[in-house]
């Protein structure tokens, strides 16, 4: 199996977190592998994207993005090479003056922000060490400079994970306060929290991917960690599936080793690794 190169490449500029959010192990497992992207792994990076330029890079995996001071230039260079859409995703406690001109100077196309449960002091016991009203001020501060330098971009999103326990809904609504604060300066993004990482003891309770043999995640984005290493997808916050690591290998080579396409073929014959046994994206 020899596939193309992907269109889609995340990049994780941290895996740090300086929250600990009752759903994510990056905060709160004390074996996840955490660190700040170097220099010189994202110089690796690009010197491997030359004649691989993807379509999208999403600078994400799991940690805070803006822990790493470096996170606007390089998001400069990449729009510069000719990246057509880059997104980020952060949890809004970082965003002081500094990060809001380099969000607007960079060219981000998107970026994301974390706001969980049904109200402000739900957020704050789901994300522990945040602070709602803070990061609501974060916010608001960044779509009033957005608005001030009459630019598109980038699209800002309150993306809002609720506990299944505390809804009645199947389909979760966007809570009420968040409306309340920022009306359609905004878009919304709403989810029920997933065992994260989405490992299951059973294949058998996902039986859709059996059925559909595919998983985009596998065929058509690569993840780069932090230190160099590639992962599956962006399920694999605590590197238990590393294929490969940049400084030893291409990108290239990586995508299309035997280890990569050993996971990919599982998935095609109904045997795939145990990490996508719980995947809540199919």
């Amino acid at each position: 199996m020899t596939l193309a190169f992907p269109d889609v490449v995340r990049i994780e500029p941290a895996s740090a977190c300086n929250l600990r959010c009752v759903h994510c192990p990056t905060g709160t497992i004390k074996s996840v592998n955490r660190g700040i992207m170097s220099q010189k792994t994202f110089s690796v990076i690009m010197a491997n994207l030359e004649q691989k330029l993807p379509r999208v890079v999403v600078m994400y995996h799991g940690g805070e993005p803006l822990l790493c001071i470096d996170v606007w230039n390089w998001i400069k260079v990449l729009k510069m090479k000719g990246v057509k859409y880059i997104k980020t995703v952060t949890n809004g406690t970082l965003l002081y003056a500094e990060s809001i001109k380099g969000i607007l100077t960079s060219g981000l196309d998107a970026i994301e922000f974390s706001i969980d449960g049904k109200s402000p002091e739900e957020n704050d016991t789901i994300r522990r060490g945040s602070n709602c009203q803070e990061i609501i001020g974060n916010i608001k501060e960044l779509v009033e400079f957005k608005r001030l330098s009459d630019s598109r971009l980038p699209e800002i999103c309150i993306s809002n994970v609720q506990l299944k326990n505390h809804v009645n809904s199947d389909v979760p609504e966007t809570p009420k306060f968040l409306i309340e604060e920022f009306g359609e300066s905004v878009m919304y993004k709403n989810t029920y929290a997933i065992k994260w990482p989405a490992v299951a003891s059973s294949f058998s309770k996902r039986p859709q991917i059996l059925e559909k043999g595919y998983c985009p995640h596998l065929f058509e984005t690569i993840t780069i960690r932090w230190n160099g290493d590639v992962v599956p997808c962006c399920y694999d916050i605590m590197s238990e599936y590393v294929i490969g690591n940049i400084h030893e290998n291409s990108l290239e080579e990586i995508w299309n080793n035997e280890r990569y396409n050993n996971i990919r073929k599982g998935i095609e014959t109904g045997h795939p690794v145990e990490i996508c046994g719980g995947c809540y994206e199919y």
